[in-house]
């Protein structure tokens, strides 16, 4: 409370004061806002009141904190971003996210403050050059340029806040939030599907706003099951290692009914991961069997299914996807078939290939390093790699003897199973992936700035 409390500059007087007006101000609208809310019994009336209401005092939070707000908000709800559809603009994660870099830009050129980027930036900066010039000889053009712009706002948001300087105080905020946001997603999952007769069978959680994939709601499971994995082997704090059981039980829970294979794996990964680097290698293995024993007994025969399942079906046809991704790719090996247009190489090579499980024409490649060697050639493949190689490597500035190594630890494993989850679906313009590499770029930007901080210290 007290870092909140110094964060926000309430120590300040004037600021506090100026604080205790917002929050009556706050507090007049609300009860303007439910008024309004009552009367009007529309969607559009409840969200153009609740702005009117919130608009002030989440401008200054924006202003002042902008990590705290919007950018916490953004990491929150991005587990539930398939259900957050608001028309033509997008989800609500997309406005918050652009709302994200107009705020920490502003701050940044307020406080005259930034960090120097990480060597990553580099491999994307050229990826996505890469991807743009593709345009010019893209098999459908129209795709092409219909496809890049909602990866570079991703993108976008990722290279303000590869910038940004954080405090170690703010960031352990921030990790907090993101995991209290994919757990709270977990639990509507874990509810949903426990209420919802064809839920199981159809597997996809569905909403008047929007819908959930499977796949992408398991995977976006993985780096906060790598959090709080960490932290509870990490801590000595009772209520910590509680909340953290909780949070887990519901987050595998998700990933389990989801019946997510890829996600499975790469909680797998995860395990594996942590098992090789982490120290408290007794716990986690203990840890380990009693999941996996758990699993067994709640579900075992689903997920034993679901996996044999695979030997019959080649994973719903992803093996066969691939087969005839790779005939795409050695036609279009050195330039690419052009950004966005993986189904288009793909209808091309289709008639040449054996398929002992028909996939259907027009597929998506279920395979991040595929889709990059088919749509932007052996070229945009290399960029990708390197870029995912480099963002591993951010870490290295975080030492074992460091606070924040435990979350060095379960950063690294979280990004080593979102590759995994990447093996088997196209996580690259998903948000949770981009979430993995914010808060890579957000450690690392805390380690950077303490170090500048402590260099201009007066003797």
């Amino acid at each position: 409370m007290n870092t909140m409390v110094g964060y926000l500059g309430l120590k300040d007087p004037t600021r506090r004061a100026t604080v205790i007006g917002l929050v009556i101000v706050t507090v007049l609208g609300l009860i303007a806002a439910w008024a309004a809310i009552s009367m009007s019994g529309t969607k559009t009336g409840a969200v153009l009141a609740l702005v009117a209401a919130l608009g002030i005092p989440l401008a200054y939070a924006a202003v002042i904190a902008p990590t705290l707000f919007p950018l916490s908000l953004y990491l929150f709800l991005v587990p539930l971003d398939g259900l957050l559809d608001v028309g033509a603009v997008g989800t609500v994660t997309r406005i918050l996210g652009a709302f994200s870099a107009a705020a920490l830009v502003f701050y940044m050129i307020r406080l005259k403050k930034a960090v120097e980027p990480a060597r990553s930036m580099v491999w994307w900066v050229l990826l996505y050059l890469w991807a743009a010039a593709s345009m010019f000889w893209a098999i459908d053009v129209p795709t092409a340029q219909q496809s890049l712009p909602t990866e570079l706002q991703l993108f976008g948001l990722y290279f303000v806040i590869a910038m940004f300087p954080i405090d170690r105080k703010m960031l352990a905020q921030v990790v907090f939030i993101a995991i209290a946001g994919s757990v709270v997603a977990a639990a509507y999952g874990d509810y949903y599907y426990h209420t919802s007769s064809a839920a199981i069978a159809a597997r996809f959680i569905t909403a008047d706003s929007g819908n959930l994939n499977p796949d992408h709601f398991g995977a976006s499971m993985i780096l906060p099951i790598a959090l709080c994995v960490t932290a509870l082997v990490w801590t000595r704090n009772f209520f910590t290692r509680v909340a953290c059981l909780c949070g887990l039980a519901a987050l595998l829970w998700a990933v389990d009914l989801s019946g997510s294979r890829g996600a499975a794996l790469a909680v797998l990964a995860v395990m594996v991961y942590l098992l090789v680097r982490d120290r408290h290698r007794a716990q986690l293995g203990i840890m380990g069997g009693v999941l996996f024993a758990a699993v067994l007994v709640t579900s075992g025969q689903n997920l034993i299914q679901r996996f044999s399942m695979s030997l019959v079906n080649g994973g719903a046809g992803r093996t066969d996807i691939w087969r005839i991704g790779l005939r795409a790719f050695e036609q279009h090996w050195i330039f690419g078939a052009g950004y966005g247009n993986f189904p288009f190489a793909y209808d091309s090579a289709f008639i040449n290939v054996f398929e002992p499980f028909y996939t259907h024409w027009h597929r998506a490649s279920h395979n991040i390093v595929l889709h990059a060697a088919v749509e932007l050639g052996i070229i945009g493949a290399v960029f990708l790699l390197a870029a995912w190689i480099a963002q591993y490597r951010e870490l290295r500035v975080i030492p074992d003897n460091d606070p924040l190594y435990p979350l060095r630890l379960a950063l690294e494993a979280g990004l080593a199973g979102l590759f995994v989850a990447g093996m088997f679906a196209d996580i690259m313009t998903m948000k949770y992936t981009w979430t993995v590499f914010i808060l890579i770029a957000l450690a690392r930007n805390a380690v950077f700035s303490e170090r500048k901080a402590r260099v201009h210290v007066p003797a």
